[in-house]
């Protein structure tokens, strides 16, 4: 090893066999002191750190990198020789440990299954099936088609490019969605088109979620028309019995249309010829229910995204609104049956004129004894 390498400190730069990171002059044979740090960032500043000797600056280069300069330290004390920074290399120590470590952790995995034999699936499953899913079966090859396949087939799955017709063969086996069932809204490419040059008349809102920015910019702009949409690109699974599998944020609506909007009253486009069938004179305004009575109804009362109140048709070409069962009578059922009210229940059909005197005193008007 003396052929090899001067172990003295004064001659040579002993290059230590633990560290995951070296200079990346080390093929130049300029390779710094110092080094990069765990994270294999580089450290480089200046050749050396002077010392003050008396009233004067003093070079503390080593001799391995040809000792002291001629020029010496500045008059402030700072070495006169800047490093320039490199790009640290990973040394063989280092790609060899992440290599262990992947091998070890997928070891375990395996064994894991291997040990558990049948009881594997259910080790591996993220979650309960919904109520509906749960009734079809509870083997994962009813609806997993890479399951068929045996583990290969899983590991092939789990980093393959995700292919939305192979993934969503299944759900079409059950589930009948028309001529185009993986374009957005099982809606054919020319409706799609003609609603797109709709949308690009509008004026972009300002104002989006902060969730939703910071989604865009982790992973992109919105998919093309174009492109197909696998069916859990929406709808989730393994969420337990109870879960809505239909049920939809607002933020996950905005992850894929162009047209953003902060919320109901803030940028949303106009509802175009809305509603499309006039089924009562009910003037709704989301303005006013969503700023005043939500709020006053609470958080349970209140819904929390547009589909609790709006469905598609069966077409899916048109947002229609949910019966009154599952819309207002959380609120106004109460209302109409007369809970609390004295006398008689229901609504007056016919009654004599008469004033709000409840309202007259909130508003402080004098209305007399």
């Amino acid at each position: 090893m003396g052929l090899l390498q001067k172990f003295d400190f004064k001659s040579s730069n002993y290059e230590r066999p633990t560290l995951h990171w070296v200079c990346g002059n080390i093929s130049t044979g300029k390779v710094c002191p110092i080094g990069p740090d765990g994270r294999g960032q580089c450290r480089a500043s200046f050749e050396c750190e002077p010392i003050k000797e008396g009233d004067r600056w003093s070079c503390t280069r080593s001799k391995s990198s040809d000792g002291k300069c001629k020029a010496g330290p500045r008059p402030d004390g700072s070495c006169c020789l800047p490093i320039t920074k490199c790009v640290p290399v990973e040394t063989v120590r280092g790609m060899r440990g992440r290599v262990v470590a992947w091998a070890v952790s997928l070891t375990i995995g395996l064994l894991i299954i291997a040990t558990h034999g049948s009881g594997a699936v259910n080790l591996l499953s993220p979650g309960g099936l919904t109520l509906k899913h749960g009734e079809v079966g509870t083997k994962c090859e009813t609806c997993h088609e890479a399951f068929e396949s045996g583990l290969s087939g899983w590991i092939h799955e789990a980093f393959a490019p995700s292919d939305p017709a192979g993934t969503s063969k299944k759900c079409l086996s059950c589930h009948e969605m028309g001529a185009a069932p993986l374009q957005a809204h099982s809606l054919p490419r020319s409706a799609l088109d003609q609603s797109a040059l709709e949308m690009e008349t509008l004026e972009k809102v300002k104002v989006a979620p902060v969730a939703l920015e910071f989604a865009r910019s982790l992973f992109g702009s919105p998919r093309k028309i174009a492109e197909e949409l696998a069916c859990t690109n929406c709808h989730k699974e393994h969420r337990g019995t109870q879960f809505d599998k239909t049920e939809m944020s607002d933020n996950r609506c905005q992850s894929c249309h162009t047209v953003r909007f902060a919320s109901l009253s803030m940028g949303h486009p106009e509802f175009i010829n809305y509603p499309y069938s006039r089924r009562t004179r009910v003037q709704f305004d989301h303005v006013s229910h969503i700023s005043r009575h939500f709020e006053k109804a609470g958080k349970e009362k209140a819904p929390e995204t547009c589909t609790n109140c709006h469905e598609p048709d069966d077409n899916g070409l048109k947002m229609k609104v949910k019966g009154f069962a599952t819309t207002c009578s959380v609120c106004h059922l109460e209302q109409i049956t007369g809970v609390g009210q004295v006398g008689q229940k229901g609504i007056s059909f016919f009654s004599a004129p008469g004033l709000d005197v409840a309202e007259l005193r909130a508003q402080g008007a004098a209305i007399g004894e």
